[in-house]
């Protein structure tokens, strides 16, 4: 309805603007590049009197956009053509998205020059502004073709495709290229996103797209390893430590396949246009209809939320995910690829199998929690009391893995660092004991002291009486005792969940002296050095030497080594501070804190030991530290004792210039409620009078952040 009415004030407006006006619609433009996938343009009519672009905005119900003022259209010659206005919509104000989460808008700007071709819609001047480059008004986007053409003709032959050593090397993987159809106004920032080979962690490279449209990326991958890149949108193929991975990118192929509008419309371009290391399998990559990732991962973020898993056994459990694994086998057999692509189907299939059967009772304990018909509360109770830990035999899916990490290809796995994790803490055996939930809060001092009267005779109720005695409103009752004294819970169900802990079942089923063992002992070593930010002593050292082969002890030697040295470097960088007062919270806390450095800009960083991210972050923010030395501005960095550990934290903060606070959780948690911070990074900026002017909920990146400092700095 809104979407005719829209159309019917645009057409109104054509029409009373100048009745002799000659009117020219084009349906569903196509464009070669937008620097959003937010925007879709459904349509632009042109008049003599006026351009009037339909959008589509795409976002989540409730949020909030807007559109710059400064917003225009751009024709070929860099003739700007002025906005004019927009039904229910002010630039520079935000409105809010509705349910549907998509909002259509018609903006009107200053008519199109009759014979124009194409043009640029420009939000603002700002790197991240949203543009949409090169709206072809003819239906064809016909400036590369030749080129294309020219890449055509150099397709990589499928035949003899194989997969590359999948040792361990300390050698980088590069990845070369060009965007093609690129132009200098677009956008310049690529990332390469990666799980590092040891402990699963999602990482990133960044670099600049020059002035041709080329790039250049060095990636420390160790394995072959499948990559991310980004470029508004993305991209997934596989680099090789050691070799040179170059992919030419068709812009407006990608644009059109990552359009909401355009996609479906049909086309025989490709995305990409692969050479080098693993041309050929990356070519099947790309046009892999299958995504055996995809297909797990759905599985792997419902965990919980699925509910045909509510009640399952963990044989059930099992059973169910296994079919899906011999049904994906299947699927894998019968697809026209190459014997190489298959094979890293079929090991990442085993893997993400693996992984969820690992998880087997997180999986099933949140589907009691979501599903059990009462409180979250009572369903975790429930399951603590009537779910059945499985015997060794459950765990025999393990074997599945085993040639694969006998030939050493297991590391073709994309979540191979996720794997070790889980197998090296789900796989053993778990036992129960089942002490009473009504039993423990009637008897445990820590809770019945706090209970009235009448709670202590329900609960006792229920103690000797059980659950089941009680009337519905005595039910919710008890739950609200429970509710009111969720601490003592968590306490219970922890007494719940511990469990006789037994040989590691892994040596049963991959062998004694399977090359599993030494994955983990490096990835304790790796975590050492990258989470806790320490060197690693004699012992470390005597155990990665002891390994079959080098590579262990000289890849992660030397990230110690390099870890040591980083620490003495900087170790004058960093100030540690005294948290004030614990008696202080709220307001009073926060002023304390920035009081110090009034008349200054103050960034305050809301960051934990253990948050990838946040430390990325740190490491992002040291050169533009540098860049706005002499600006007055102050860099705070508060953490929590209790989420962050101790020594983590000592060591980490070495590293990062800036004044460094560890909070009491009960400061910590005054904080998160006064200035509503829902997770780690957040960033408050403060200005020089000590008003709260921005939060920053996630890293911006490096440019938005120096403009808001900067922004803050002229107040």
């Amino acid at each position: 309805m809104k979407n005719t009415f829209l159309i019917f004030v645009s057409i109104f407006f054509v029409f009373t603007v100048g009745i002799q006006a000659k009117t020219r619609i084009v349906e569903k433009p196509p464009y070669v590049y937008s620097s959003t996938t937010m925007l879709e343009i459904p349509r632009v009519t042109l008049t003599d009197t006026a351009t009037i672009v339909d959008f589509d905005v795409y976002y989540r119900a409730g949020k909030t956009v807007k559109f710059s003022s400064t917003l225009s259209l751009v024709d070929g010659n860099g003739c700007r053509y002025a906005f004019r206005w927009c039904e229910g919509m002010v630039p520079g104000k935000r409105v809010r998205m509705p349910e549907s989460g998509k909002l259509s808008l018609s903006l009107v700007f200053e008519p199109l020059p009759p014979k124009i071709r194409s043009f640029d819609f420009v939000e603002g001047p700002y790197e991240n502004s949203w543009r949409i480059y090169g709206i072809s008004l003819t239906g064809k986007l016909s400036d590369n073709k030749k080129e294309i053409k020219r890449l055509e003709k150099q397709r990589v032959s499928k035949s003899g495709l194989f997969l590359p050593d999948a040792g361990l090397t300390a050698d980088s993987a590069i990845i070369t290229g060009r965007i093609i159809g690129f132009r200098k106004d677009y956008g310049r920032q690529i990332e390469a996103w990666y799980n590092t080979v040891f402990d699963g962690r999602q990482q990133c490279v960044t670099g600049r797209v020059d002035d041709k449209g080329a790039f250049r990326l060095s990636l420390p991958v160790n394995v072959p390893t499948e990559v991310v890149f980004s470029y508004d949108r993305t991209l997934r193929f596989f680099v090789v430590p050691g070799e040179v991975v170059n992919v030419d990118i068709n812009l407006a192929e990608w644009t059109r396949r990552g359009s909401r509008l355009l996609r479906e419309q049909p086309s025989r371009e490709r995305v990409a246009y692969f050479s080098g290391a693993m041309a050929g399998i990356n070519d099947e990559k790309i046009h892999d209809t299958l995504q055996i990732g995809d297909f797990w991962q759905r599985y792997y973020s419902s965990l919980g939320k699925i509910k045909a898993f509510y009640k399952m056994s963990a044989d059930d459990y099992k059973a169910y995910l296994l079919h899906r694994y011999d049904s994906l086998c299947v699927e894998i057999d019968r697809q026209p690829w190459s014997e190489a692509y298959k094979e890293i189907n079929r090991i990442n299939n085993a893997v993400w199998c693996a992984l969820l059967l690992n998880r087997y009772s997180l999986s099933l304990r949140l589907s009691y929690r979501n599903f059990f018909d009462g409180p979250a509360d009572a369903g975790l109770y429930a399951f603590a009391q009537q779910f059945e830990y499985p015997d060794s035999s459950y765990f025999d899916y393990v074997t599945m893995l085993r040639p694969y990490f006998d030939n050493g290809s297991i590391v073709w796995a994309d979540r191979f660092g996720d794997l070790l994790g889980t197998m090296e803490g789900e796989v053993k055996l778990k036992k129960k004991t089942r002490p009473d939930l009504w039993k423990f809060i009637e008897e445990a001092d820590s809770v019945h002291h706090f209970l009235s009267d009448e709670e202590k005779i329900l609960v006792g109720s229920v103690s000797q009486k059980g659950y089941d005695s009680l009337t519905e409103g005595d039910k919710k009752r008890v739950w609200n005792i429970v509710g009111t004294h969720k601490k003592y819970l968590k306490f219970f169900l922890g007494v719940v969940s511990r469990r006789d802990k037994n040989a590691p079942l892994p040596a049963v089923f991959l062998g004694e002296k399977s090359v599993y063992f030494d994955w983990v002992e490096a990835q304790r070593c790796y975590e050492k050095i990258k989470e806790n930010y320490t060197p690693l002593d004699q012992d470390d050292k005597a155990s990665l030497r002891a390994m079959d082969g080098t590579m262990f002890y000289r890849i992660l030697s030397a990230e110690s080594d390099s870890l040591s040295a980083y620490l003495e470097r900087n170790r004058d960088l960093s100030s540690r501070l005294d948290a004030p007062l614990d008696s202080l919270s709220g307001e009073e806390l926060f002023a304390a804190l920035i009081a110090p450095y009034r008349g200054k800009v103050v960034l305050v960083d809301f960051w934990e030991t253990w948050c990838s991210p946040c430390r990325m972050a740190m490491q992002q923010m040291i050169p533009l530290k540098k860049e706005l030395a002499g600006k007055d501005i102050v860099y705070l960095y508060l953490a929590t004792e209790g989420s962050s550990d101790k020594k983590a934290w000592k060591n980490l903060i070495e590293a990062v210039p800036g004044y460094h606070i560890l909070l009491s959780l009960r400061q910590g948690r005054s904080l998160s409620s006064l200035l509503g911070i829902s997770g780690v990074p957040t960033f408050i900026i403060v200005d020089r009078q000590g008003n709260r002017m921005k939060k920053l909920t996630g890293y911006p990146g490096v440019e938005a952040m120096k403009r808001y400092l900067l922004d803050a700095q002229k107040r």
